[in-house]
């Protein structure tokens, strides 16, 4: 919108801007193609970001970059359907390739590190043959960037500590044709509530978890949102769900309705604890530091003060069972339970 673009070009005016930190936490935040394109809106000729710096040539390849990933991420999905496919067994979409199969045009404007689907034999019983071959299979896809678990998902159920219904959501979800063949996508009220739950797992700040969430409403304008909460208490994340859409709406703006906030039953005391830990998080933390993993090291998280947000939504019972089992990985063995 214009009243955008006057924001960015007031800036660019009043202060110097480091190109290279913008370009650096973009990518940190998987989002630098979007902020790139939008940018390039921000002026009529389309150069905002001076022309003698490299960093517009940094976010072009990285753009193109994300378009050739986006393609083999695709013909590997498509793969896979087909296996699965032949083999009378169910795929759902979630996650990230949900959206993009749904809601994103372009979906390499944001940037993903894997696809996730989960699945169910759609026939009565399996060989053990069968059910080898696709553990085999399952193995092989995930080296190549498909995680796929049987019938639930290790991300959703945060380590068991969600009593997430996988059952009601399969029966909610919908068939929909993608790459060639029939899947299944979930109901954008457990859509919405699995984007809350990522967004806690990269502790909130996390600006394509939070674009996500954002976009997920603006596309379903009659989300039903009584459902929404119910299924949130019903989960025991209405905590973690009212702090996901709090620092949304805050930070890059949502459409959900004022009255969803009461309607999750936050506990005052915690209510007032989380407001506080995100206005002092936003006042003294910069997104790069606020981004959970290590730059050099992706897959090693950060020890900070943004600890304290993702502690802060946890029920009691949970916040023990977090301390006293620590980083622990649950689930990984999903695929032994294919019967």
């Amino acid at each position: 919108m214009d009243t955008h673009k006057k924001t960015v070009l007031d800036l660019c005016n009043k202060e110097k801007i480091d190109w290279e930190r913008v370009y650096a936490t973009a990518r940190l935040h998987s989002v630098a193609p979007l902020i790139y394109l939008n940018l390039q809106k921000c002026s009529e000729n389309g150069r905002i970001i001076p022309h003698n710096d490299d960093v517009a040539n940094k976010f072009k390849l990285y753009l193109y970059t994300r378009k050739v990933l986006e393609n083999k991420f695709e013909e590997t999905l498509k793969d896979a359907l087909a296996f699965f496919h032949q083999r009378f067994i169910d795929v759902m979409l979630i996650k990230g390739i949900a959206l993009n199969a749904l809601i994103y045009t372009h979906p390499w404007l944001v940037n993903k590190n894997d696809l996730d689907i989960i699945i169910r034999p759609g026939k009565e019983t399996l060989t053990t043959n069968e059910k080898n071959e696709i553990r085999k299979y399952i193995h092989s896809i995930r080296l190549k960037g498909i995680e796929c678990d049987y019938f639930s998902h290790h991300d959703i159920h945060c380590a068991e500590t969600l009593p997430i219904d996988f059952a009601d959501i399969w029966s909610n979800a919908k068939k929909i044709h993608f790459l060639g063949y029939s899947v299944y996508v979930m109901s954008p009220e457990d859509m919405l509530i699995v984007a809350c739950i990522n967004s806690k797992r990269k502790r909130f700040f996390r600006l394509k978890s939070l674009f996500d969430i954002a976009e997920i409403i603006n596309f379903y304008p009659d989300l039903n949102w009584e459902d929404f909460t119910r299924k949130a208490k019903k989960y025991r994340c209405n905590n973690l769900i009212y702090t996901a859409l709090f620092v949304t709406k805050k930070t890059i703006g949502c459409n959900s309705p004022e009255t969803v906030f009461k309607d999750l039953a936050v506990f005052p005391l915690r209510k007032l604890i989380i407001h506080l830990i995100i206005r002092y998080l936003n006042l003294r933390m910069s997104l790069t530091s606020l981004y959970p993993f290590l730059e050099e090291n992706p897959l090693i998280r950060k020890t900070n003060l943004s600890l304290a947000l993702p502690f802060a939504v946890f029920p009691w019972r949970h916040f023990w069972h977090k301390i006293l089992l620590g980083p622990t990985k649950f689930c990984v063995g999903k695929i032994s339970k294919i019967r």
